[in-house]
């Protein structure tokens, strides 16, 4: 298995150029090939713009999440938005849960086996715990790009995260104190 190391500074450079390449377009044109989804499924990393139903009664929320799909939900699903860890321990929780895949090859839009259970059952994933979001189907407010399984890090080091009513520091120590 290969060992973990942080992004350095030409990957954070080559994230910036994956994501004006492949989401900073996010219109009809045909030109970048993108792969959206109507009905998300477990395992899949996507990205959507988001607007909780409640939004004046919650501490904060990402209005641009990165999420893993963990579960389908009645007209929703769980996922994970690791956009609520700091970019480090978001390249390290992917890590982490491709490390416990059986299988040894992947193509770009594979998924990965996980659910509720198994981010509950694996000490190496308690990072995730604070992740783990429910969103509604109705208040997705724009395509959602099922991101490549060859840009997951990439997409993952890209600083996206769009918090609303409390500065991402507060929601990144907030997530530490509960691994």
């Amino acid at each position: 298995m290969a060992k973990y190391t942080e992004p350095d500074e030409l990957q954070v450079k080559e994230s910036i150029s994956w994501f004006k390449k492949n989401i900073g377009i996010l219109d009809d044109s045909g030109k970048v090939k993108q792969k959206f989804v109507r009905r998300p499924k477990s395992g899949i990393l996507l990205s959507f713009t988001y607007k909780p139903k409640f939004a004046s009664k919650l501490d904060y929320y990402d209005t641009f999440p990165l999420v893993l799909v963990i579960d389908k939900k009645d007209k929703g699903f769980l996922g994970l938005n690791i956009h609520y860890l700091p970019p480090r321990y978001r390249s390290l929780l992917l890590y982490r849960l491709r490390s416990i895949q059986a299988k040894s090859s992947y193509d770009e839009y594979d998924k990965i086996k996980i659910s509720y259970n198994v981010v509950r059952r694996y000490a190496s994933l308690k990072s995730a715990i604070p992740c783990i979001r429910h969103y509604k189907l109705k208040n997705v407010k724009s395509k959602v790009l099922q991101v490549p399984w060859s840009d997951w890090y990439l997409a993952a080091s890209l600083p996206t995260a769009r918090f609303k009513n409390a500065p991402k520091s507060r929601i990144w120590s907030e997530s530490i104190n509960k691994i």
